[in-house]
């Protein structure tokens, strides 16, 4: 497996919105850390850290992660409480795929697209 970069947009959620007291956030990453396959967890971390980029250079970067707290982790933390782990998986790996139609893919493009015309 190529190595992962373990930067985390759902953990940075949590931490700009959660209570960083309990033992939540732990449990979250627990949870993607076992349950995940090698291959899940290749493909949610590199998303993830594109995510990540995309939103530290938004000014709305903030709405969106709190956004994400608010109707994701919250939900996956308490399916994950419930050992509704299943429920869990399928929210976030369909959030991640979501996030990468709507948000990273077409950074990505709008950034190779102002690449080649600066070298033009």
């Amino acid at each position: 497996m190529k190595s992962i970069n373990n930067q985390c947009y759902l953990t940075i959620s949590y931490l700009m919105y959660g209570n960083i007291k309990d033992n939540k956030l732990l449990l979250l990453k627990k949870f993607i850390n076992d349950y995940f396959s090698n291959e899940d967890k290749e493909y949610y971390y590199c998303n993830s850290q594109l995510l990540i980029d995309y939103l530290n250079r938004r000014e709305n970067g903030s709405l969106i992660y709190k956004y994400i707290y608010e109707t994701v982790v919250i939900s996956c933390i308490k399916d994950i409480e419930e050992e509704n782990y299943e429920r869990a998986y399928n929210r976030i790996m369909s959030n991640i795929i979501i996030l990468e139609e709507q948000l990273i893919k077409p950074a990505l493009i709008e950034q190779l697209v102002n690449n080649l015309v600066k070298k033009l």
